[in-house]
Protein backbone atom coordinates (compact mmCIF):
# COMPACT_ATOMS: atom_id res chain seq x y z
CA UNK A 1 0.00 0.00 0.00
CA UNK A 2 2.89 2.12 0.76
CA UNK A 3 4.07 1.79 -3.23
CA UNK A 4 0.71 2.86 -3.99
CA UNK A 5 0.73 5.91 -1.85
CA UNK A 6 4.18 7.09 -3.06
CA UNK A 7 3.70 6.38 -6.69
CA UNK A 8 0.75 8.87 -6.50
CA UNK A 9 2.56 12.01 -4.43
CA UNK A 10 5.09 11.28 -7.51
CA UNK A 11 2.33 11.22 -10.02
CA UNK A 12 1.10 14.50 -8.52
CA UNK A 13 4.48 16.35 -9.20
CA UNK A 14 4.53 15.03 -12.93
CA UNK A 15 0.88 15.90 -13.50
CA UNK A 16 1.47 19.34 -12.09
CA UNK A 17 5.00 19.49 -14.70
CA UNK A 18 2.77 18.63 -17.40
CA UNK A 19 0.10 20.65 -17.01
CA UNK A 20 1.91 23.89 -16.70
CA UNK A 21 4.04 22.59 -19.87
CA UNK A 22 0.08 22.08 -21.34
CA UNK A 23 -0.52 25.33 -20.72
CA UNK A 24 2.56 26.87 -22.47
CA UNK A 25 2.03 24.82 -25.35
CA UNK A 26 -1.59 26.06 -25.58
CA UNK A 27 -0.82 29.40 -25.43
CA UNK A 28 2.18 28.82 -27.89
CA UNK A 29 -0.21 26.91 -30.42
CA UNK A 30 -3.24 29.94 -29.88
CA UNK A 31 -0.71 32.60 -31.11
CA UNK A 32 -1.53 31.11 -34.44
CA UNK A 33 -4.91 33.03 -34.55
CA UNK A 34 -7.44 29.95 -33.79
CA UNK A 35 -8.55 28.47 -30.61
CA UNK A 36 -8.17 25.05 -29.66
CA UNK A 37 -11.29 22.70 -30.04
CA UNK A 38 -13.20 20.77 -27.29
CA UNK A 39 -11.50 17.38 -28.24
CA UNK A 40 -8.14 19.11 -27.71
CA UNK A 41 -8.71 20.65 -24.47
CA UNK A 42 -10.13 16.90 -24.00
CA UNK A 43 -6.78 15.51 -24.78
CA UNK A 44 -5.05 17.85 -22.79
CA UNK A 45 -6.86 17.07 -19.91
CA UNK A 46 -6.41 13.42 -20.00
CA UNK A 47 -2.76 13.43 -20.58
CA UNK A 48 -2.18 15.42 -17.79
CA UNK A 49 -4.35 12.90 -15.58
CA UNK A 50 -2.73 9.66 -16.81
CA UNK A 51 0.27 10.00 -14.13
CA UNK A 52 -2.28 9.31 -11.26
CA UNK A 53 -3.35 5.99 -13.41
CA UNK A 54 -0.14 4.57 -14.56
CA UNK A 55 1.92 5.45 -10.96
CA UNK A 56 -0.08 3.15 -9.05
CA UNK A 57 -0.04 0.59 -12.15
CA UNK A 58 4.29 1.10 -12.22
CA UNK A 59 4.58 0.68 -8.66
CA UNK A 60 2.80 -3.20 -8.80
CA UNK A 61 4.95 -4.30 -11.90
CA UNK A 62 7.80 -6.26 -10.34
CA UNK A 63 11.23 -5.01 -10.87
CA UNK A 64 14.07 -7.35 -10.66
CA UNK A 65 17.07 -6.31 -8.39
CA UNK A 66 20.72 -7.23 -8.26
CA UNK A 67 20.29 -6.11 -3.94
CA UNK A 68 17.10 -8.15 -3.94
CA UNK A 69 17.65 -11.27 -4.62
CA UNK A 70 17.56 -14.79 -2.06
CA UNK A 71 20.95 -14.25 -0.29
CA UNK A 72 23.32 -16.85 -0.23
CA UNK A 73 27.33 -16.67 0.84
CA UNK A 74 30.38 -15.95 -1.04
CA UNK A 75 33.71 -17.39 1.39
CA UNK A 76 36.86 -17.73 0.48
CA UNK A 77 38.81 -20.99 0.25
CA UNK A 78 39.80 -20.87 4.29
CA UNK A 79 36.76 -19.91 5.36
CA UNK A 80 35.31 -22.67 7.37
CA UNK A 81 31.72 -23.47 5.21
CA UNK A 82 33.22 -23.29 2.05
CA UNK A 83 29.95 -24.41 0.26
CA UNK A 84 28.26 -21.34 0.83
CA UNK A 85 27.37 -18.04 -1.62
CA UNK A 86 26.35 -14.74 -1.89
CA UNK A 87 26.92 -11.54 -3.93
CA UNK A 88 28.84 -8.41 -2.54
CA UNK A 89 28.47 -7.05 1.27
CA UNK A 90 25.72 -4.76 1.56
CA UNK A 91 25.80 -3.88 5.38
CA UNK A 92 23.07 -1.71 7.24
CA UNK A 93 25.73 0.57 9.06
CA UNK A 94 23.52 3.58 9.55
CA UNK A 95 21.99 4.42 12.55
CA UNK A 96 18.59 4.26 12.81
CA UNK A 97 17.01 7.83 12.98
CA UNK A 98 14.00 9.97 11.77
CA UNK A 99 12.76 8.79 8.31
CA UNK A 100 12.17 12.10 6.94
CA UNK A 101 10.85 10.71 3.68
CA UNK A 102 8.26 9.32 5.56
CA UNK A 103 7.35 12.32 7.68
CA UNK A 104 7.15 14.37 4.38
CA UNK A 105 4.87 12.07 2.91
CA UNK A 106 2.44 12.10 5.80
CA UNK A 107 2.25 15.92 5.66
CA UNK A 108 1.47 16.00 2.49
CA UNK A 109 -1.15 13.48 2.87
CA UNK A 110 -2.43 15.73 5.70
CA UNK A 111 -2.79 18.53 3.58
CA UNK A 112 -4.48 17.04 0.42
CA UNK A 113 -6.79 15.71 2.96
CA UNK A 114 -7.59 19.25 4.82
CA UNK A 115 -7.98 20.20 1.55
CA UNK A 116 -10.13 17.71 -0.34
CA UNK A 117 -12.48 18.02 2.55
CA UNK A 118 -12.77 21.80 2.29
CA UNK A 119 -13.12 21.22 -1.78
CA UNK A 120 -15.95 18.82 -0.65
CA UNK A 121 -17.78 21.44 1.57
CA UNK A 122 -17.40 24.07 -1.25
CA UNK A 123 -19.28 21.56 -3.95
CA UNK A 124 -21.98 20.77 -1.64
CA UNK A 125 -22.87 23.80 -0.49
CA UNK A 126 -22.89 24.50 -4.20
CA UNK A 127 -25.35 21.11 -4.95
CA UNK A 128 -27.65 22.19 -2.11
CA UNK A 129 -27.91 26.01 -3.50
CA UNK A 130 -28.79 24.22 -7.18
CA UNK A 131 -31.41 22.17 -5.47
CA UNK A 132 -32.42 25.28 -3.54
CA UNK A 133 -33.45 27.63 -6.79
CA UNK A 134 -35.21 24.29 -8.56
CA UNK A 135 -37.26 24.16 -5.77
CA UNK A 136 -38.48 27.28 -5.86
CA UNK A 137 -38.18 27.61 -9.72
CA UNK A 138 -41.52 28.06 -11.52
CA UNK A 139 -43.04 26.14 -14.34
CA UNK A 140 -42.56 28.52 -17.76
CA UNK A 141 -45.40 29.57 -19.47
CA UNK A 142 -47.79 27.92 -22.08
CA UNK A 143 -45.89 30.10 -24.71
CA UNK A 144 -42.15 29.30 -23.84
CA UNK A 145 -42.99 25.99 -23.53
CA UNK A 146 -44.67 25.71 -26.88
CA UNK A 147 -41.31 27.93 -28.07
CA UNK A 148 -39.35 25.35 -26.49
CA UNK A 149 -40.97 21.70 -28.18
CA UNK A 150 -41.02 23.71 -31.50
CA UNK A 151 -37.01 24.17 -31.43
CA UNK A 152 -36.33 21.13 -29.98
CA UNK A 153 -37.83 18.94 -32.12
CA UNK A 154 -34.67 19.73 -35.08
CA UNK A 155 -32.58 18.91 -32.44
CA UNK A 156 -34.33 15.47 -31.63
CA UNK A 157 -35.09 16.18 -27.51
CA UNK A 158 -38.38 15.27 -26.54
CA UNK A 159 -37.84 15.58 -22.96
CA UNK A 160 -36.56 18.96 -22.16
CA UNK A 161 -37.56 20.49 -18.78
CA UNK A 162 -38.03 24.46 -18.85
CA UNK A 163 -38.68 26.96 -15.80
CA UNK A 164 -38.24 30.14 -15.09
CA UNK A 165 -36.85 31.27 -11.86
CA UNK A 166 -35.72 35.08 -9.83
CA UNK A 167 -32.45 33.94 -8.90
CA UNK A 168 -31.13 33.56 -12.36
CA UNK A 169 -29.79 36.90 -14.51
CA UNK A 170 -29.42 34.74 -17.68
CA UNK A 171 -30.44 30.86 -19.07
CA UNK A 172 -28.55 28.54 -17.19
CA UNK A 173 -28.44 24.63 -18.03
CA UNK A 174 -28.33 22.56 -14.89
CA UNK A 175 -28.29 18.97 -13.29
CA UNK A 176 -26.99 15.43 -14.68
CA UNK A 177 -30.34 15.55 -16.41
CA UNK A 178 -30.94 18.88 -17.48
CA UNK A 179 -32.97 21.72 -16.83
CA UNK A 180 -33.41 24.97 -18.40
CA UNK A 181 -33.92 27.86 -16.08
CA UNK A 182 -34.42 30.95 -17.56
CA UNK A 183 -35.06 34.86 -15.92
CA UNK A 184 -39.25 36.23 -15.92
CA UNK A 185 -37.77 39.35 -18.12
CA UNK A 186 -37.20 36.66 -20.98
CA UNK A 187 -40.82 36.08 -21.64
CA UNK A 188 -40.89 39.70 -22.72
CA UNK A 189 -38.57 38.96 -25.79
CA UNK A 190 -39.30 36.71 -27.94
CA UNK A 191 -36.45 36.48 -29.98
CA UNK A 192 -34.08 36.77 -27.19
CA UNK A 193 -36.08 33.51 -26.01
CA UNK A 194 -35.29 32.08 -28.90
CA UNK A 195 -32.15 32.64 -28.92
CA UNK A 196 -30.86 31.59 -25.73
CA UNK A 197 -33.49 28.41 -25.48
CA UNK A 198 -32.05 27.02 -28.70
CA UNK A 199 -28.51 28.00 -26.94
CA UNK A 200 -29.17 25.85 -24.29
CA UNK A 201 -30.84 23.15 -26.22
CA UNK A 202 -27.82 22.38 -28.14
CA UNK A 203 -25.66 22.14 -24.90
CA UNK A 204 -28.29 19.64 -23.83
CA UNK A 205 -28.08 17.48 -27.31
CA UNK A 206 -24.16 18.01 -26.76
CA UNK A 207 -23.83 16.80 -23.08
CA UNK A 208 -22.04 19.98 -22.34
CA UNK A 209 -23.46 19.91 -19.00
CA UNK A 210 -22.54 16.18 -18.05
CA UNK A 211 -19.32 17.09 -18.93
CA UNK A 212 -18.84 20.51 -17.11
CA UNK A 213 -20.07 18.17 -13.50
CA UNK A 214 -17.27 15.60 -14.65
CA UNK A 215 -14.74 18.74 -14.65
CA UNK A 216 -16.13 19.83 -10.90
CA UNK A 217 -15.66 16.66 -9.58
CA UNK A 218 -12.08 16.22 -10.81
CA UNK A 219 -11.22 19.87 -9.64
CA UNK A 220 -12.37 19.01 -6.43
CA UNK A 221 -10.60 15.78 -6.24
CA UNK A 222 -7.73 17.56 -7.69
CA UNK A 223 -8.44 20.54 -5.82
CA UNK A 224 -4.35 21.61 -5.37
CA UNK A 225 -3.87 21.35 -9.62
CA UNK A 226 -3.79 24.66 -11.06
CA UNK A 227 -3.12 23.60 -14.12
CA UNK A 228 -6.26 21.19 -14.33
CA UNK A 229 -8.73 24.32 -13.39
CA UNK A 230 -7.16 26.32 -16.38
CA UNK A 231 -7.95 23.57 -18.73
CA UNK A 232 -11.02 23.15 -17.48
CA UNK A 233 -11.90 26.78 -18.08
CA UNK A 234 -10.38 26.75 -21.48
CA UNK A 235 -12.62 23.24 -22.08
CA UNK A 236 -15.74 25.35 -21.14
CA UNK A 237 -14.84 28.06 -23.37
CA UNK A 238 -14.27 25.70 -26.17
CA UNK A 239 -17.52 24.07 -25.37
CA UNK A 240 -19.54 27.47 -25.37
CA UNK A 241 -17.41 28.43 -28.71
CA UNK A 242 -18.71 24.87 -30.18
CA UNK A 243 -22.03 25.59 -29.35
CA UNK A 244 -22.28 28.98 -30.47
CA UNK A 245 -21.32 27.67 -34.17
CA UNK A 246 -24.10 25.09 -33.59
CA UNK A 247 -26.45 27.48 -32.93
CA UNK A 248 -25.31 29.64 -35.96
CA UNK A 249 -25.61 26.45 -38.38
CA UNK A 250 -29.49 26.14 -37.30
CA UNK A 251 -30.32 29.67 -37.53
CA UNK A 252 -28.77 30.80 -40.47
CA UNK A 253 -25.63 33.26 -40.91
CA UNK A 254 -28.27 36.24 -41.48
CA UNK A 255 -28.82 35.35 -37.91
CA UNK A 256 -25.21 35.76 -36.74
CA UNK A 257 -25.29 39.06 -35.92
CA UNK A 258 -28.62 39.30 -33.70
CA UNK A 259 -27.49 36.17 -32.16
CA UNK A 260 -24.36 37.90 -31.01
CA UNK A 261 -25.88 40.86 -29.82
CA UNK A 262 -28.27 39.05 -27.38
CA UNK A 263 -25.23 37.03 -26.08
CA UNK A 264 -23.72 40.39 -25.25
CA UNK A 265 -27.00 41.69 -23.18
CA UNK A 266 -26.60 38.58 -21.32
CA UNK A 267 -22.91 38.80 -20.97
CA UNK A 268 -23.46 41.49 -18.53
CA UNK A 269 -25.53 40.08 -16.61
CA UNK A 270 -23.82 38.12 -13.28
CA UNK A 271 -22.07 34.31 -13.65
CA UNK A 272 -24.36 31.66 -12.96
CA UNK A 273 -22.87 28.54 -11.01
CA UNK A 274 -23.70 26.23 -13.86
CA UNK A 275 -23.12 25.99 -17.25
CA UNK A 276 -24.85 29.68 -18.39
CA UNK A 277 -25.47 31.46 -21.57
CA UNK A 278 -22.36 34.24 -20.29
CA UNK A 279 -19.26 33.62 -18.86
CA UNK A 280 -17.08 35.54 -15.98
CA UNK A 281 -14.05 35.41 -18.37
CA UNK A 282 -13.73 38.87 -21.01
CA UNK A 283 -10.95 37.01 -22.88
CA UNK A 284 -12.94 33.80 -23.34
CA UNK A 285 -16.14 36.55 -24.07
CA UNK A 286 -14.40 38.46 -27.17
CA UNK A 287 -12.98 34.95 -28.61
CA UNK A 288 -17.00 34.10 -28.56
CA UNK A 289 -18.07 36.90 -29.79
CA UNK A 290 -15.30 37.11 -32.29
CA UNK A 291 -15.98 33.53 -33.53
CA UNK A 292 -19.73 34.01 -34.30
CA UNK A 293 -19.25 37.12 -36.50
CA UNK A 294 -16.28 35.60 -38.33
CA UNK A 295 -17.95 32.35 -38.66
CA UNK A 296 -14.14 30.99 -37.73
CA UNK A 297 -13.62 27.96 -35.44
CA UNK A 298 -11.18 26.02 -34.05
CA UNK A 299 -8.04 25.17 -36.47
CA UNK A 300 -6.83 21.75 -37.50
CA UNK A 301 -3.64 23.55 -37.56
CA UNK A 302 -3.71 24.73 -34.41
CA UNK A 303 -4.59 21.51 -32.53
CA UNK A 304 -2.08 19.46 -34.25
CA UNK A 305 0.89 22.10 -33.38
CA UNK A 306 -0.48 22.07 -29.61
CA UNK A 307 -0.48 18.43 -29.58
CA UNK A 308 3.19 18.08 -31.37
CA UNK A 309 4.72 20.59 -28.96
CA UNK A 310 2.71 19.57 -25.55
CA UNK A 311 3.60 15.99 -26.45
CA UNK A 312 7.49 16.15 -27.18
CA UNK A 313 7.31 18.23 -24.11
CA UNK A 314 5.43 16.26 -21.32
CA UNK A 315 7.27 13.17 -22.63
CA UNK A 316 10.21 13.71 -20.64
CA UNK A 317 8.45 14.00 -17.88
CA UNK A 318 6.68 10.59 -18.15
CA UNK A 319 9.73 8.74 -18.73
CA UNK A 320 11.11 10.11 -15.56
CA UNK A 321 8.02 9.06 -13.42
CA UNK A 322 8.21 5.55 -15.06
CA UNK A 323 12.24 5.51 -13.54
CA UNK A 324 10.97 7.02 -9.78
CA UNK A 325 8.08 4.82 -9.21
CA UNK A 326 9.16 2.53 -6.66
CA UNK A 327 8.01 -0.77 -7.65
CA UNK A 328 7.60 -4.23 -5.91
CA UNK A 329 10.61 -5.86 -6.11
CA UNK A 330 11.10 -9.80 -7.82
CA UNK A 331 13.52 -12.05 -5.84
CA UNK A 332 16.13 -13.60 -8.10
CA UNK A 333 18.67 -16.35 -7.42
CA UNK A 334 22.10 -15.50 -8.34
CA UNK A 335 25.10 -17.64 -7.49
CA UNK A 336 28.58 -16.99 -7.90
CA UNK A 337 31.40 -19.59 -7.63
CA UNK A 338 33.91 -19.73 -4.86
CA UNK A 339 37.36 -19.27 -4.81
CA UNK A 340 37.69 -23.34 -4.42
CA UNK A 341 35.80 -23.88 -7.33
CA UNK A 342 37.21 -21.38 -9.93
CA UNK A 343 40.37 -22.49 -8.63
CA UNK A 344 40.33 -26.06 -9.19
CA UNK A 345 38.47 -25.11 -13.02
CA UNK A 346 41.11 -22.79 -13.72
CA UNK A 347 43.45 -24.96 -14.84
CA UNK A 348 41.36 -24.86 -18.51
CA UNK A 349 39.04 -22.04 -18.17
CA UNK A 350 37.36 -23.08 -21.61
CA UNK A 351 34.15 -24.92 -19.94
CA UNK A 352 33.75 -21.59 -18.01
CA UNK A 353 34.58 -19.13 -20.93
CA UNK A 354 32.21 -21.05 -23.10
CA UNK A 355 29.36 -20.15 -20.43
CA UNK A 356 29.99 -16.44 -20.70
CA UNK A 357 27.63 -14.73 -22.85
CA UNK A 358 30.32 -13.87 -26.70
CA UNK A 359 32.86 -10.94 -26.44
CA UNK A 360 33.58 -11.26 -30.20
CA UNK A 361 37.59 -10.73 -30.27
CA UNK A 362 38.15 -9.69 -26.52
CA UNK A 363 40.32 -12.33 -24.86
CA UNK A 364 38.72 -13.30 -21.46
CA UNK A 365 41.44 -13.87 -18.41
CA UNK A 366 40.25 -16.00 -15.31
CA UNK A 367 40.44 -13.78 -11.86
CA UNK A 368 40.41 -15.21 -8.79
CA UNK A 369 39.71 -13.19 -5.94
CA UNK A 370 40.31 -14.76 -2.23
CA UNK A 371 39.37 -12.03 0.28
CA UNK A 372 40.20 -8.53 -0.58
CA UNK A 373 43.27 -9.98 -3.10
CA UNK A 374 42.68 -10.45 -7.08
CA UNK A 375 44.92 -12.54 -8.90
CA UNK A 376 45.41 -12.36 -12.66
CA UNK A 377 46.73 -15.96 -12.62
CA UNK A 378 45.79 -19.57 -10.75
CA UNK A 379 48.76 -20.09 -8.67
CA UNK A 380 49.52 -23.91 -8.04
CA UNK A 381 47.01 -25.02 -5.58
CA UNK A 382 46.14 -27.92 -2.82
CA UNK A 383 43.88 -30.92 -3.86
CA UNK A 384 40.74 -29.99 -3.06
CA UNK A 385 39.30 -31.06 0.00
CA UNK A 386 37.38 -34.33 -0.15
CA UNK A 387 33.25 -34.49 -0.24
CA UNK A 388 31.74 -34.62 2.93
CA UNK A 389 30.36 -37.60 3.76
CA UNK A 390 27.00 -38.23 5.55
CA UNK A 391 26.21 -38.79 9.27
CA UNK A 392 26.97 -42.38 10.13
CA UNK A 393 23.28 -44.49 10.79
CA UNK A 394 23.94 -44.18 14.11
CA UNK A 395 23.47 -40.66 15.18
CA UNK A 396 20.05 -40.09 17.51
CA UNK A 397 17.60 -38.24 15.72
CA UNK A 398 16.97 -34.83 17.55
CA UNK A 399 13.68 -32.49 16.37
CA UNK A 400 14.08 -29.46 17.71
CA UNK A 401 10.39 -27.54 18.75
CA UNK A 402 10.46 -24.24 16.97
CA UNK A 403 11.22 -22.87 13.87
CA UNK A 404 14.39 -20.42 13.11
CA UNK A 405 12.21 -17.71 11.65
CA UNK A 406 9.10 -17.27 8.91
CA UNK A 407 11.35 -16.40 5.83
CA UNK A 408 11.41 -18.53 2.77
CA UNK A 409 14.13 -21.29 2.10
CA UNK A 410 16.83 -19.49 -0.55
CA UNK A 411 19.62 -22.24 -0.28
CA UNK A 412 19.84 -25.72 0.65
CA UNK A 413 21.44 -28.21 2.47
CA UNK A 414 23.65 -30.20 0.63
CA UNK A 415 24.83 -31.28 -3.27
CA UNK A 416 24.21 -28.60 -5.70
CA UNK A 417 23.60 -29.14 -9.36
CA UNK A 418 26.09 -27.33 -11.69
CA UNK A 419 25.69 -23.64 -12.61
CA UNK A 420 27.06 -21.33 -15.30
CA UNK A 421 30.32 -20.06 -14.38
CA UNK A 422 30.70 -23.00 -11.84
CA UNK A 423 29.82 -23.24 -8.01
CA UNK A 424 29.85 -25.05 -4.97
CA UNK A 425 29.22 -28.42 -4.98
CA UNK A 426 27.99 -28.79 -1.16
CA UNK A 427 26.10 -26.11 1.24
CA UNK A 428 26.33 -27.12 4.69
CA UNK A 429 23.51 -25.44 6.26
CA UNK A 430 20.01 -24.24 5.39
CA UNK A 431 19.53 -19.76 4.28
CA UNK A 432 16.39 -18.60 5.12
CA UNK A 433 15.38 -15.06 3.48
CA UNK A 434 13.45 -12.51 4.31
CA UNK A 435 13.24 -8.64 5.10
CA UNK A 436 16.17 -6.90 7.39
CA UNK A 437 15.46 -7.67 11.16
CA UNK A 438 12.95 -9.99 10.79
CA UNK A 439 12.87 -12.48 14.13
CA UNK A 440 15.73 -15.60 14.35
CA UNK A 441 14.42 -17.33 17.34
CA UNK A 442 16.22 -20.51 19.22
CA UNK A 443 15.18 -23.82 18.38
CA UNK A 444 15.36 -24.76 21.50
CA UNK A 445 16.35 -24.34 25.35
CA UNK A 446 20.27 -24.05 25.71
CA UNK A 447 23.03 -21.98 26.58
CA UNK A 448 24.14 -18.88 24.48
CA UNK A 449 28.53 -20.46 23.74
CA UNK A 450 28.95 -17.47 20.22
CA UNK A 451 27.79 -14.39 20.04
CA UNK A 452 30.00 -12.09 18.42
CA UNK A 453 30.99 -10.85 14.65
CA UNK A 454 32.58 -13.66 12.91
CA UNK A 455 33.26 -16.94 13.55
CA UNK A 456 36.36 -19.28 14.20
CA UNK A 457 38.71 -16.01 13.12
CA UNK A 458 36.64 -15.32 10.14
CA UNK A 459 34.44 -12.55 9.46
CA UNK A 460 32.87 -13.53 6.54
CA UNK A 461 30.27 -15.22 8.94
CA UNK A 462 28.63 -11.40 9.77
CA UNK A 463 27.59 -11.57 13.34
CA UNK A 464 27.06 -15.19 14.77
CA UNK A 465 25.36 -16.71 17.38
CA UNK A 466 25.93 -20.48 18.52
CA UNK A 467 23.81 -22.28 21.12
CA UNK A 468 24.50 -25.59 23.50
CA UNK A 469 21.35 -27.50 23.51
CA UNK A 470 23.44 -30.18 25.89
CA UNK A 471 23.85 -33.84 24.54
CA UNK A 472 26.17 -32.39 22.19
CA UNK A 473 24.04 -30.74 20.06
CA UNK A 474 24.76 -27.30 19.01
CA UNK A 475 22.91 -24.16 16.56
CA UNK A 476 24.67 -21.71 14.49
CA UNK A 477 22.99 -18.55 13.35
CA UNK A 478 24.96 -16.26 10.94
CA UNK A 479 24.84 -13.01 8.46
CA UNK A 480 22.70 -11.93 12.03
CA UNK A 481 21.53 -7.57 12.00
CA UNK A 482 22.02 -7.41 15.62
CA UNK A 483 22.27 -9.33 18.80
CA UNK A 484 20.13 -9.85 21.93
CA UNK A 485 22.00 -12.25 23.83
CA UNK A 486 25.15 -12.66 25.36
CA UNK A 487 27.71 -15.90 25.68
CA UNK A 488 26.28 -17.21 29.22
CA UNK A 489 22.62 -16.34 28.55
CA UNK A 490 20.13 -18.84 28.92
CA UNK A 491 17.34 -19.15 26.36
CA UNK A 492 14.48 -20.73 25.64
CA UNK A 493 12.64 -22.55 23.15
CA UNK A 494 10.84 -19.65 20.64
CA UNK A 495 12.37 -16.73 21.93
CA UNK A 496 14.06 -14.02 19.91
CA UNK A 497 17.84 -14.27 19.89
CA UNK A 498 18.56 -11.86 17.12
CA UNK A 499 17.77 -10.46 13.53
CA UNK A 500 18.03 -11.30 9.94
CA UNK A 501 20.64 -9.25 8.05
CA UNK A 502 23.09 -9.17 5.44
CA UNK A 503 26.44 -8.64 7.75
CA UNK A 504 29.49 -10.72 6.73
CA UNK A 505 29.58 -11.99 3.31
CA UNK A 506 26.30 -11.67 2.26
CA UNK A 507 23.47 -8.89 0.50
CA UNK A 508 20.16 -9.58 0.76
CA UNK A 509 19.20 -10.22 4.68
CA UNK A 510 18.92 -13.46 5.67
CA UNK A 511 20.34 -16.26 8.15
CA UNK A 512 22.58 -19.35 7.22
CA UNK A 513 21.63 -22.08 10.30
CA UNK A 514 23.85 -25.05 10.81
CA UNK A 515 23.51 -28.06 13.13
CA UNK A 516 26.34 -29.51 14.98
CA UNK A 517 25.99 -32.95 16.62
CA UNK A 518 29.03 -33.45 18.67
CA UNK A 519 30.91 -31.02 16.27
CA UNK A 520 30.06 -32.42 12.90
CA UNK A 521 27.53 -30.41 10.84
CA UNK A 522 23.63 -32.53 10.04
CA UNK A 523 21.39 -31.46 7.44
CA UNK A 524 18.99 -28.47 9.63
CA UNK A 525 16.37 -29.89 7.35
CA UNK A 526 16.11 -33.28 8.82
CA UNK A 527 15.76 -31.24 12.49
CA UNK A 528 14.55 -27.95 12.50
CA UNK A 529 10.70 -27.47 11.67
CA UNK A 530 10.60 -25.11 8.68
CA UNK A 531 12.97 -25.98 6.87
CA UNK A 532 12.42 -28.47 4.35
CA UNK A 533 13.04 -27.45 0.78
CA UNK A 534 9.76 -27.92 -1.35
Amino acid sequence: MSLVLNALILAALASLIMGLIVMAAARCAEALGAPLGVATWRVARLAILLPFIAGPVLSQVPQERLMARPAVDIVPSADPHPGELAPLPSVDSVAPGLDWGLIAAVMLWLIYGAGLLLALMGALQRHYQRRAVLRDALPASARLQSMLRRLAAPLEIKDAELKVSDAVQSAVLTGWRGVILVPPALEADPEAARHVLLHELTHLKRGDERERLVGTALKTLFWFHWPLRQIEKHLEAAREIACDAGVVSLLGRNAAKPYAATLISMMKAEPQPACAFGTDSRRFCEMRIQAIVSGRSSSRRTSVVFLLLGGLAVSPIAFAQSVLTDRVERFVPVYLPSLSETATASSDPRPILAALPPTGEVEVQPILVAGEAALAAPAPLEAPAPTPQPVSTGTPLRTFSHPVSGGGISSVYGHRPSRPGGAPKFHHGVDVAGPTGTDVKAVEDGIIIHAEAGYNGHESWGNTIVIDHGDGWQTLYAHLHDFEVEVGDRVSAGERIGGMGATGRATGPHVHVEVHYNGERMNPADHIPGLEHT
